[in-house]
């Protein structure tokens, strides 16, 4: 072989690099052909495009959440999403006389007297339009809270019985700041009632189990005309204020608390898509293709709503090149635009897991070479909104797909991680209209 043609063959297989782009376009003049392997630099091929589709996958366990989402709000893509919070609460476990009852008025030598009975929330998370009136309505529960059969928790679309008329109504018509106490004064009826159980050292609070049989919980419910949903921290208390009346200007308080080794909590959460493209999307593990909603398909966490994506021409690259090899292919994501801002923000973390026609997510996608599932944030442009992405590494998935000579039916499944996804309120619209699709893969190889 003469040394100019080696070193042109050596060029070509250590530093050809090909760029593989979903959905973009190549000028029609800039067609690849065996014969121009030596020659060839960046290309685009527009017949390598993916297929997103929405798929409502199984009910998502929330008793795990770390805070309590309590709002509404509406989408016009989505329709309306609605969090509810119902938890238990217990005694605090003191009996300083050992009588084996518990002490709440304790210390006092004249007579005790009631003031009042008050929940009291930490603030810890805001999505929507905090602008509006947050209405939140707190309702005393009357049914056992009682864990699904055969698991520990209790999950998003599950629902107990409450008393009709609500406690009381709240409205949080600010903008709360993170780490601010909300107060929910409770009917002097209900707390009334408390202190004269434990005045009268009642059985119904002489311990945890009697107290919860008694008292089942609360269900914090949001009302429909709210526009945003409120996060608090998981560790609401329920104080009974009182004095002695040998003391009247010193308060006192007993505080019944959420115990989390043993109080049940989880949040309710409902998506109304009836009067949306999504509306007949109402079976586990059903596909709608974007070609039926408008060319879009969501990310919504809490409810399960997760884009499947599928590559139906990728063992095309094997026809134009059958020496190959794969050095790196990326998954880039972007969201439509205009379907994000700072008040309805796009998922914090997102991860891929490996499907199939089943539509049930399987293994996650794993950073390449290793176990460490692949946890992505965006890069967010808040300002004109068009370098915002999620960037992926899916090097094995691609070539796993490669090693089949057909079309195998393996796809990706984008969402939430599940572990988190019930505890935050968070959406994410994609593009599959050929013509501004916002989903590309990059595929870096090395043609010989």
């Amino acid at each position: 072989m003469h040394l100019k043609s080696f070193l042109i063959t050596l060029h070509s297989i250590l530093f050809l690099t090909l760029f593989l782009v979903v959905g973009c376009k190549r000028p029609k003049d800039s067609a690849i052909s065996v014969d121009d392997k030596q020659s060839l630099g960046t290309y685009y091929l527009d017949s390598f495009s993916a297929s997103l589709s929405t798929v409502l996958v199984d009910s998502l366990p929330t008793s795990t959440s770390d805070k309590m989402l309590i709002g509404y709000y509406t989408d016009p893509r989505l329709g309306t999403y609605s969090s509810a919070s119902y938890l238990q609460f217990s005694l605090n476990g003191i009996d300083a006389d050992q009588n084996g009852s518990e002490d709440i008025l304790t210390g006092y030598t004249g007579t005790p007297i009631y003031d009042s009975l008050v929940v009291e929330m930490t603030h810890i998370y805001t999505y929507g339009d905090t602008t509006s009136a947050h209405h939140m309505n707190t309702y005393r529960l009357t049914q056992d809270m009682q864990l699904v059969g055969g698991t520990s928790y209790l999950y998003n679309g599950q629902t107990f019985a409450h008393e009709a008329i609500a406690l009381t109504t709240n409205n949080i018509g600010y903008s709360i700041a993170n780490g601010a106490n909300l107060r929910v004064k409770l009917p002097d009826a209900l707390g009334q009632e408390f202190f004269n159980l434990a005045y009268d050292s009642d059985p119904r609070v002489a311990n945890t189990e009697a107290f919860k049989n008694y008292f089942k919980g609360l269900a914090f419910v949001p009302d429909v005309t709210n526009k945003s949903v409120f996060g608090y921290a998981k560790n609401p208390v329920i104080k009974l204020y009182w004095h002695d009346s040998d003391n009247q200007s010193t308060v006192r308080f007993y505080t019944f608390k959420y115990n989390a080794a043993s109080d049940l909590f989880f949040n309710q959460i409902k998506n109304d898509r009836s009067s949306t493209s999504l509306a007949s999307l109402t079976q586990i593990y059903q596909e709608i293709d974007a070609t039926q909603t408008n060319s879009e398909a969501f990310v919504m966490t809490g409810v399960e709503l997760m884009t499947k994506i599928k590559f139906p021409y990728l063992n095309d690259i094997k026809a134009a090149y059958p020496n190959f090899a794969i050095n790196r292919a990326e998954l880039i994501i972007q969201p439509k635009n205009l379907t994000y801002n700072q008040l309805y923000r796009l998922p914090t973390d997102l991860v891929l897991y490996r499907t199939n026609n089943t539509n049930i997510p399987g293994a996650v996608i794993t950073y390449t070479g290793t176990a460490v599932p692949e946890v992505i944030s965006p890069v967010v442009d808040y300002e004109s909104n068009v370098a915002t992405y999620y960037k992926f590494e899916v090097t094995d998935f691609i070539q796993d797909q490669l090693k089949t000579s057909f079309y195998n039916q393996t796809a990706l499944m984008l969402t939430s991680p599940r572990s988190f996804s019930g505890n935050r309120t968070e959406k994410l619209v994609l593009d599959n209209n050929p013509s501004s699709y916002t989903i590309k893969l990059k595929v870096y190889i090395t043609i010989f």
